[in-house]
């Protein structure tokens, strides 16, 4: 597996089984898939909220990064705010009810 050290992209070795990756070495680090498995296996699972731990030039570790917290669809930040007038309209019906049973408006 390669993977690019600006963390664009990654290519493995079923893409390109002659093993000639075609790129620049000094953008990216080579991780065999055979004899650093559990780093290869580590990368793809967690790819790309990873940051590297490089040792001599080489890819020796990952350390996980908190995934982004996705951003709310306009629908769901909608029905939230739906959500809440009901919460809002039930909440303050009680007192709308005493009123008006004490004379009020």
């Amino acid at each position: 597996m390669i993977i690019y050290k600006d963390k664009s992209k990654t290519l493995y070795n079923s893409e390109v089984p002659d093993g000639n990756f075609g790129v620049d070495e000094e953008l990216i680090f080579i991780v065999d898939d055979v004899s650093q498995l559990e780093l290869s296996e580590k990368i793809r699972n967690n790819y790309p909220y990873i940051d590297f731990v490089v040792e001599n030039n080489s890819l020796v570790d990952i350390i996980l990064i908190e995934k982004p917290k996705p951003q709310k669809t306009e629908l769901e930040l909608l029905q939230e705010c739906i959500t809440q007038l009901e919460v809002l309209q039930v909440n303050t019906m009680p007192l709308q009810i005493e009123t008006k049973l004490l004379g009020g408006k």
